[in-house]
This record gives C-alpha cells, sequence and structure tokens, in this order.
C-alpha cells in the first residue's frame, strides 16, 4: 500500500499517535505515557502487526488500554467511545495536604500552571483555581 494511502487509514494515524504519546519525550503527552514507563509490544512497531491485532477501528472509536497503567498490548486495547475512555481515566485526587502543598508553592513559584499540573498529576484548570481561590477554600 502507498504511503499516501496508510495516511488515509484512521488506524494508521491512531498507532503512529500511540508510538508518539510512548517514545517522543518531546511532546507533552509523553509525560502521561512514555514518561510513566509506558510502551508498547515491541511487534506493534510494524504498522501491519498492529493492524492485524487490532483491525480498522469504526469511525467513533479511538484506541483504549483496559488497565490504564499497563502497555499497549493485543490483550489490553481495544476500540472503544470517548465515553467509555473517559469514564476509564485515572485521575488523582488531591488530598487536603497537596491542596496545601500547592497553594504554597503558588504564592513563592514561578514554575508554570503547565509544570505544577503534570508534577501533581492535575488538571491546569485544577491548578489555576485553586491559585484564584475559586474552589479548595
Amino acid at each position: 500500500m502507498s504511503r499516501s494511502k496508510l495516511l488515509d487509514r484512521r488506524s494508521y494515524r491512531i498507532w503512529a499517535g500511540m508510538k508518539e504519546r510512548c517514545n517522543n519525550p518531546n511532546k507533552s503527552i509523553y509525560t502521561y505515557y512514555g514518561g510513566k514507563g509506558i510502551t508498547y509490544e515491541a511487534r506493534w512497531e510494524n504498522y501491519a502487526n498492529f493492524l492485524a491485532d487490532m483491525g480498522e477501528p469504526a469511525f467513533d472509536l479511538t484506541l483504549e488500554r483496559l488497565d490504564s497503567t499497563g502497555n499497549y498490548t493485543k490483550e489490553n486495547c481495544i476500540w472503544a467511545t470517548r465515553a467509555t475512555q473517559a469514564r476509564n481515566r485515572v485521575t488523582t485526587k488531591l488530598d487536603a495536604n497537596k491542596v496545601l502543598q500547592l497553594k504554597e508553592l503558588l504564592k513563592t513559584t514561578t514554575t508554570s500552571y503547565f509544570r505544577l499540573a503534570r508534577d501533581f498529576n492535575v488538571s491546569v484548570r485544577t491548578i489555576r483555581d485553586i491559585h484564584e481561590n475559586r474552589s479548595w477554600t
């Protein structure tokens, strides 16, 4: 199959995105995947093997890991809707000590919201809300 035909395939773009999340430390999302040690099985280095294992997704499905702390493998991946993915997302709740720690950091640091969000495993909006006293009082 020609390269231009491959690029048109949704499964190819999803496969390339998976590899990028696991391998490219220059991408901000890498922190949550490759930066945490998430990898994909060696045979999936080859797109044809990924396609043989997963098949083509329906237009509204994305690649989902059943165990969100596990690697991308045939046994751990399914095609799922975005709604299913949202329900399976791992979130870290901030306990009171972490909120207090963040409030103190926000008073004295010049660290960006993005970096704090990454370090505390929360959204940038959560950091901004804490900093602006819109929540966590």
